[in-house]
């Protein structure tokens, strides 16, 4: 609202759209890794995400605002599932606990870190505080590129 100078009515449907274009590529997600990888969709969804991320911290005007956040939601959401089998093949014996850190932790550090982001909008502003996700975004990429295909 501030950033863009919109109204409380554009935040609320920002908000709604993102989480629901999430429902719809988190399916998509899934259907992309079956044709292209596992590990080459979580790249795909990280080398996205993070063009998109500066896009969206630095737009000035509500189309671009929506236009960046395309993108950025596909970067995030389309790992899900991907994220996810990559666990249970890594840990094949113990596929329940892949399922429960890959998920389990995903949800617990985005919870525990997200106030922290929102407190650092409060005292500066909601730019820097979303720069924090870049460095986030490389260090998934670039460990995306360590993990091995698994067997």
């Amino acid at each position: 609202i501030t950033v863009i100078n919109g109204e409380a009515s554009a935040s609320s449907l920002a908000l709604t759209a993102y989480f629901a274009m999430g429902a719809v590529l988190t399916y998509m997600g899934g259907a992309l890794s079956d044709r292209l990888g596992f590990l080459k969709t979580v790249r795909l969804g990280n080398l996205i995400f993070l063009p998109s991320v500066l896009v969206f911290i630095f737009v000035s005007n509500i189309w671009g605002f929506f236009g960046a956040m395309i993108p950025m939601a596909f970067g995030v959401f389309s790992q899900y599932g991907p994220i996810t089998v990559l666990g249970q093949k890594y840990l094949a014996k113990n596929a329940g606990f892949a399922s429960g850190i890959t998920l389990g932790l995903g949800i617990t550090l985005g919870g525990l870190v997200a106030p922290y982001v929102g407190h650092l909008a409060d005292i500066y502003d909601v730019q820097t505080a979303l720069m924090t996700l870049i460095p986030v975004g490389l260090i998934g990429l670039l460990m995306s590129f360590w993990l091995k295909e698994p067997k």
